[in-house]
């Protein structure tokens, strides 16, 4: 059975429907804002990564999850425009109007935003647990995550975070229908009776448990690697003076080459997991509403759309993606910080 959904009016005391249009303008711009900024910074991230060459995992990796960075921060984008065209319509009183539902375009919108995210958070989980195995027992995992391992987990990981959310999208939609509320026809939302049933699953065994699951993974994963990064240089401070006389000693010998290559390895490798903690530590803070958020709506069914507390889990929807977009925008500056490949390449930065 299909069921109409359109913007309800409600009073549960938290937010009220004038409170409503204030909330709905405010993060219309800041999406849109976000989402101008990401599409630049992703755009310049793709192109930098496609001319330093995709040969490696790693790489590989960082582009993927630009890819999958932009498409969210497009998706999200749209919310931000449905919500300008939903904010004239509630604070005109419907007097102004338009052939598309807002309210329906944003939830969908919404939706979508929220199966490309997961691909977002995924990727970002890879990188972390593969650096992390690599710095913890470098001959051990060194050389197995290799380009085509690589390419191979992350279209898994593609497939599985579209492919698990494609059931809920099929049970929603917009047709032509008659709107009460401008007593005339337009594309209105549509959902199935057995949309709520869907979403509970769905939500529970994909969005929750991989919310929680890879926020308490990459923050062991940040303390792993902090943790040996830290000791790694406490050991060079320590033995300086021995590493230094070995050196010295290297260069009058003819072995001195391999000794040499394996420093600058070194130092490449801890910057390479500098990038990686600090890209981990943006992740962890701007996903922290997505959890608040998922937990809310596992223990409260009335926070959903058509429902008691539909303004509240269309402002916490907002927050969220606000932060996400956050998350999605800051990881071109992290490159850019801390890997001199991409500095040389990224041919758009005017900064140093």
């Amino acid at each position: 059975m299909l069921i109409t959904v359109i913007q309800k009016s409600v009073s549960n005391g938290i937010i009220s429907d004038e409170e409503q249009i204030y909330v709905v303008w405010m993060f219309a711009w800041i999406l849109l804002f976000l989402g101008v900024f990401g599409v630049i910074t992703n755009a310049i991230s793709i192109s930098t990564f496609l001319t330093m060459g995709l040969t490696d995992g790693v790489t590989l990796s960082f582009f993927v999850l630009s890819v999958a960075d932009l498409l969210y921060v497009v998706s999200s984008m749209s919310m931000g425009f449905f919500s300008i065209f939903w904010a004239l319509e509630m604070g005109t009183g419907y007097r102004m109007w338009f052939v598309v539902d807002p309210f329906g375009g944003y939830t969908i919108s919404a939706n979508v935003s929220f199966m490309l995210y997961v691909m977002s958070m995924l990727t970002t989980l890879y990188l972390a647990i593969v650096r992390c195995l690599c710095v913890a027992r470098p001959f051990h995992f060194k050389n197995i995550f290799t380009q085509p391992r690589s390419v191979f987990s992350l279209c898994a990981l593609a497939v599985f975070s579209i492919g698990t959310y494609l059931p809920l999208l099929f049970q929603m939609g917009m047709d032509a229908q008659v709107d009460k509320r401008i007593n005339s026809t337009r594309l209105l939302l549509w959902i199935t009776s057995e949309r709520e049933f869907i979403k509970v699953i769905i939500w529970a065994t994909r969005d929750t448990a991989i919310s929680i699951a890879s926020q308490v993974i990459i923050s062991i994963c940040v303390v792993v690697m902090a943790t040996i990064l830290r000791r790694s240089s406490q050991f060079r401070k320590k033995h300086a003076a021995v590493i230094s006389s070995i050196m010295i000693t290297q260069r009058h010998s003819d072995n001195s080459q391999p000794i040499e290559i394996t420093n600058k390895q070194r130092v490449k490798d801890k910057v390479l997991v500098k990038q990686i903690i600090l890209i981990c530590v943006v992740y962890i803070v701007c996903n922290f509403p997505k959890v608040v958020l998922n937990i809310a709506v596992a223990l409260e069914p009335e926070l959903t759309i058509g429902r008691r507390y539909q303004n509240i889990i269309q402002a916490e929807v907002n927050v969220m993606t606000s932060a996400q977009m956050l998350n999605s925008c800051f990881n071109v500056v992290v490159c850019y910080k801390f890997n001199a490949k991409f500095r040389r390449c990224c041919s758009f930065w005017t900064f140093t």
